[in-house]
């Protein structure tokens, strides 16, 4: 709201954010998050990626994610791939002060569903894990 203090505890489910990570060794970037709550004074995101040769070249991989055709999202200008497997915790402290969000389409839930079923990386347990985030429940 307009106004008002940015609060990172008020994202909301499946809306993306833009936050600057760090992966191993390599140089902190900006990367696409999208949210799936909240725990313990940290917002859980998995992660959105422009590289998506790796699922555009493997049909099995393909099946466990969700892919979004460019400009179909509006922050993502190029094909982005969604994978649930690719989760992070990200500690409320170490986000940016302000935070643009964009919330994507309402039928993203059931297609993170689909992916979900369909990956060949989670285990049941982690399918588990990740329906119950959809649910709300952490």
């Amino acid at each position: 709201m307009a106004g008002q203090p940015f609060d990172p505890a008020n994202l909301p489910q499946f809306s993306v954010i833009h936050v600057r990570t760090v992966f191993g060794d390599e140089e902190p970037s900006w990367k696409m998050w999208v949210v799936l709550g909240h725990q313990d004074g940290c917002v859980v995101c998995i992660k959105a990626t422009s590289q998506t040769g790796f699922y555009e070249n493997n049909p099995a991989m393909r099946e466990g994610c969700v892919m979004f055709q460019p400009g179909e999202v509006r922050c993502f200008p190029q094909l982005t791939a969604i994978d649930p497997e690719n989760r992070k915790a990200f500690p409320y402290r170490d986000l940016p002060k302000q935070l643009a969000a964009e919330m994507l389409p309402p039928g993203f839930r059931e297609q993170l569903l689909r992916a979900i079923e369909g990956s060949p990386k989670l285990s049941r347990k982690g399918k588990r894990l990740m329906r119950a985030w959809i649910a709300g429940a952490s």
